[in-house]
């Protein structure tokens, strides 16, 4: 933003609102940036585009990153967005089965592989049936485990013990990456092979990743992120 002539405090101003991961605060806080009326609201990932997108038909929101923006009504095509959403976005969750592949080079006899599920983000509903395809094509019973919030991760966990599978995928999701190490040493207390959709996830302790790099720069006023 510098390089293009806007300093912080001069000619710019910065709001950001973060939920922390619990995704049922962001109409709410979508709702506060809006009243702030900023010039462009940048947003990720897609539970904060929606939430975005409900609060203001208005303002400009632009999407850092995120899943398919046409399946969930954000945008008319990817070439002719309309309306005033516009950005990045990704198609995450259609890497399941190259995520099922890396699992089975390091254990080839996978029977069990458990997913976990967040409940509130939107986006796993499409990622639970990629998932399940993937799994039946492999002949792997899969076994998903719903979390509603990110004290329900240490739960989720014990549920995976229990359930004895033998692996587990850890989809794109913010409240995932917002909890990345302590899911990395649940993975690791609970004795499980992990992959994950994000490589911050590996940098802070997991096991392996793969999926798209979501290092990006934030050049905004209002920043609306999960």
């Amino acid at each position: 933003m510098r390089q293009l002539g806007y300093v912080e405090g001069s000619n710019v101003r910065f709001e950001f609102r973060f939920a922390e991961g619990y995704l049922d605060r962001l109409p709410d806080l979508a709702i506060e940036l809006v009243r702030l009326n900023p010039r462009v609201i940048v947003s990720t990932p897609l539970p904060a585009h929606l939430a975005a997108r409900q609060a203001t038909s208005t303002i400009p929101i632009v999407m850092a990153t995120g899943a398919d923006p046409v399946a969930f009504g954000l945008v008319a095509s990817l070439s002719h967005p309309g309306g005033n959403v516009t950005g990045l976005a990704n198609f995450a969750e259609m890497l399941a089965s190259k995520q099922i592949d890396f699992i089975r080079e390091m254990l080839p006899r996978l029977a069990r592989f458990g997913l976990l599920v967040n409940v509130t983000n939107q986006l796993h509903v499409p990622q639970l049936r990629e998932t399940k395809i993937a799994a039946e094509a492999a002949g792997i019973l899969l076994v998903p485990v719903e979390v509603g919030s990110p004290d329900k991760l240490d739960s989720a966990f014990a549920t995976l013990g229990m359930e004895r599978v033998e692996a587990v995928l850890v989809p794109p999701d913010t409240t995932f990456y917002s909890r990345r190490r302590h899911i990395a040493e649940l993975a690791a207390t609970t004795r499980l092979p992990a992959i994950y959709g994000y490589r911050e996830h590996v940098e802070d302790g997991g096991l392996m990743s793969y999926g798209p790099d979501i290092h990006r720069p934030i050049p905004s006023r209002g920043n609306l992120c999960g």
